[in-house]
């Protein structure tokens, strides 16, 4: 879902239309053939983050983020919202909820001489209307119907990390397969900044709800349930003159105000 978007972004029109040129052109077989295998090795030899084997493109991106691992998963799951912040998206629609856990989307993409409509079906780990806390999360998404791709999928996993509610193991994994070995000779030259790109917009996303405090996405992030017999529930059980006010909890924090008066009231219990 999320590679077959990026793609289409950063193909630069002048060299696409060299590539397709010179494929159309008779006695340059030879010439083509080369410069795939120029492109090839131009990106086996770049980019560490994404391995070709036979046509198969393999991108795999690991990152520790400051972000809450349920925010970012309820980014991803977000495809109605993919068009307000994905510079390549034109629009995105969910067309259908299958279950809680699974829906279809429909995605039209492109920049300039390049564009893609096609259905993405998407499989979720937990609802998100309904999120409860969970050490990790994990988004599906693989194109359907696509004229470019034989296969694409992209897989989204989000991992607490450690019990710090602010931190985030994020890991990406995109796997694509085209149909012509003319867009696989141009996505050579480029796939991996693109991919990289694409990460780096759902994390601006992130941060632009966190500074906006969007309740939209913030008032409904799962809190990890404490256990009642922990040093940390203890040390929380102190004097009301020693405890901070639940405004300026809020104030360092991205949970509401009645969040925190729920989780204080377990405290005092």
């Amino acid at each position: 879902m999320l590679a077959s978007k990026a793609l289409f972004v950063y193909v630069t029109p002048i060299k696409a239309l060299s590539i397709l040129s010179n494929a159309a052109s008779p006695g340059r077989k030879r010439n083509r053939s080369l410069g795939v295998a120029l492109c090839s090795r131009f990106l086996s030899s770049s980019f560490s983050n994404i391995k070709k084997e036979n046509g198969i493109y393999k991108f795999r991106e690991n990152r520790i983020v400051k972000f809450d691992h349920s925010l970012v998963y309820k980014v991803v799951a977000d495809v109605d919202a993919y068009e307000k912040f994905l510079p390549w998206v034109r629009s995105s629609n969910v067309t259908n909820y299958i279950t809680p856990l699974e829906f279809t989307a429909n995605l039209d993409i492109g920049f300039q001489l390049f564009s893609e409509k096609y259905l993405s079906r998407v499989y979720l780990s937990h609802d998100v209307e309904k999120l409860l806390w969970d050490d990790g999360y994990k988004v599906e998404a693989y194109a359907e119907g696509s004229p470019l791709f034989d296969e694409l999928g992209t897989v989204w996993r989000l991992k607490n990390v450690s019990g710090k509610i602010q931190e985030c193991d994020l890991s990406v994994s995109v796997d694509f397969k085209f149909k012509s070995q003319l867009y696989e000779a141009a996505a050579d030259m480029f796939i991996a900044s693109v991919v990289d790109r694409m990460v780096d917009a759902f994390l601006n996303r992130c941060t632009q709800i966190v500074s906006a405090k969007d309740e939209t996405y913030l008032s409904k992030l799962p809190m990890p349930a404490f256990e009642t017999s922990s040093e940390p529930l203890a040390a929380m059980k102190t004097s009301s003159s020693d405890m901070l006010t639940l405004l300026e909890l809020e104030s360092l924090s991205h949970f509401s105000r009645l969040e925190l008066k729920h989780v204080k009231d377990r405290f005092d219990q």
